[in-house]
């Protein structure tokens, strides 16, 4: 992973978006169906299990809570709130949704 420093985190709510900016001068707009997708946290990979197909289009975060220095907590409106996504983690899946829904 790479180590990155978040300069900004904003939830885009009406968009259902994250806009991430990076001391590195890079800058993303995620959906947040795709961070809620990509929680590691180890209850939503039981459920992603039981259910693989599971749609998160209409989650929306409704508290962001730092974790340290190099993390943040999202809580979702669907009540998901154990998944940390570190800085570094962030930018990975960040350069991943680029490369994925690059033109």
């Amino acid at each position: 992973m790479i180590e990155c420093v978040l300069n900004e985190f904003k939830v885009l709510q009406k968009e259902r978006k994250v806009f991430l900016d990076f001391a590195n001068g890079s800058h993303f707009e995620l959906p947040i169906a795709y961070l809620r997708a990509a929680s590691a946290a180890a209850d939503h990979k039981e459920a992603m299990k039981a259910n693989p197909n599971q749609d998160f289009s209409a989650v929306n975060i409704v508290a962001v809570e730092p974790v340290g220095l190099y993390a943040l907590k999202l809580v979702f409106d669907d009540g998901h709130q154990t998944g940390i996504y570190s800085f570094s983690l962030l930018y990975s899946l960040a350069q991943q949704w680029e490369e994925k829904n690059a033109l």
